[in-house]
């Protein structure tokens, strides 16, 4: 469907130049993000068996980010980086995982 709103067909696009640098840094920034999250999750209700969901969610949320990032950055990322980030996106994940292994939960 085209836009015929007036000020959307005159107002510029928004135009960001992001280095390789500032994306590696925003991912990993973005990942211990959701680990922080998960943490404080977990500890404010460690017995809550629907925690298992938002582990899911969470360590989805970090791994998606990791994808992102190895997708925009194909062609350039290092190996190390990229196995740097995805130690941080599955360390995520193996955390609620843990977590829910002493609890005694069925993921």
């Amino acid at each position: 469907m085209k836009d015929t709103n007036p000020v959307f067909m005159k107002a510029p696009a928004p135009r960001k130049v992001w280095s390789y640098k500032q994306l590696t840094e925003a991912t990993e920034a973005q990942i211990q993000f959701h680990a922080d999250f998960l943490k404080r999750l977990l500890a404010r209700n460690p017995d809550d068996r629907h925690n298992h969901i938002s582990v899911n969610q969470v360590s989805s949320w970090a791994y998606g980010a990791f994808s992102l990032w190895r997708d925009l950055t194909q062609g350039w990322h290092t190996t190390a980086d990229e196995m740097r980030i995805r130690a941080l996106a599955d360390a995520v994940e193996h955390a609620g995982k843990d977590n829910a292994a002493e609890k005694g939960c069925e993921e």
